[in-house]
């Protein structure tokens, strides 16, 4: 079995280059050991909003599948799930 590693945390900075070169300081605990730079581009993420409005003519999508409800299936709802777990998982 292997020991185990132990990593130090991890350094991170975002810039906007002014030209091809990359000028940067680091942590002092970093001086002398091999470092893996790695440059990605940083795209916006867009902001989570929960007061956001929905988009006109979707309010609601209560009542949007009546149009396909049986009336006559109604009053075995409640135990519909009851049934089918019974019916898929019962021991035979």
């Amino acid at each position: 079995m292997s020991a185990t590693q132990t990593y130090p945390q991890a350094y991170r900075t975002t810039c906007i280059p002014t030209d091809s070169r990359l000028v940067t300081s680091i942590p002092s605990e970093y001086i002398g050991q091999r470092l893996e730079i790695i440059v990605f581009p940083q795209y916006e993420e867009p902001e989570y909003n929960e007061e956001k409005q929905p988009k006109a003519g979707l309010t609601k999508a209560r009542g949007g599948l009546r149009k396909y409800a049986n009336p006559n299936l109604i009053p075995f709802e409640k135990e519909a799930w009851e049934k089918a777990a019974v019916k898929k998982y019962a021991k035979q």
